[in-house]
């Protein structure tokens, strides 16, 4: 397991795309994730400003057919929510499913008018950047959760069973809610503070 892929991950386009400048179309949004934790101390929460920029290839696209398609790259990172008693939960940008997924969150989590034909993709980024949408990931879309019972040590992560929070941080810590918001705040950076091995 790369535990600093779940934890900082960077996925980068494919270079092929090099090949077909005349061919596709590029557009990018930022997206805040969220996620909320009820506990005996009250609601806690925590948020990370995520990037997305998406390329998408058009019919008449030069590139290789393993080139086509939707490439993206991501910046950001995971989410952090500090618990009662020092403890930490982290939302990573991947879900149990999918090591690849949170540059889709936005679209797992937000309805949007259905796009057809070319460039679809383009579409509904170009509609995410003309509202400022929210929505809830539920079920298989969230990201997996995680916490670290030595915080120093990265061979000590444990998965987190969303609908069982208080089997890891106790009696009355239950997941509320993870949220995607579109926003223009600037990406998060900083989480190599929490985790030094970073």
């Amino acid at each position: 397991m790369d535990r600093r892929f779940f934890l900082y991950a960077v996925y980068a386009a494919s270079s092929a795309l090099a090949l077909s400048a005349c061919s596709f179309r590029e557009e990018s949004f930022r997206y805040r994730l969220t996620v909320e934790v009820e506990t005996p101390e009250g609601l806690r929460s925590g948020s990370s400003v995520i990037a997305v920029d998406l390329f998408q290839t058009g019919k008449d696209s030069w590139a290789p057919p393993e080139a086509r398609g939707i490439n993206t790259e991501l910046r950001g990172e995971a989410v952090a929510v500090d618990l009662p008693g020092g403890q930490v939960l982290f939302a990573l940008l991947r879900t149990e499913e999918n090591g690849d997924a949170a540059p889709f969150y936005a679209h797992k989590a937000i309805s949007t008018p259905k796009f057809v034909g070319e460039y679809d993709e383009i579409k509904r980024i170009e509609y995410f950047q003309d509202h400022q949408l929210s929505g809830e990931l539920t079920d298989k879309d969230r990201p997996m959760l995680v916490r670290f019972t030595n915080i120093t040590d990265p061979k000590s992560v444990e998965r987190i069973d969303p609908d069982n929070l208080a089997a890891a941080f106790g009696k009355g810590v239950k997941l509320r809610r993870i949220t995607v918001e579109l926003t223009d705040d600037p990406v998060t950076s900083g989480i190599e503070k929490r985790l030094g091995w970073l």
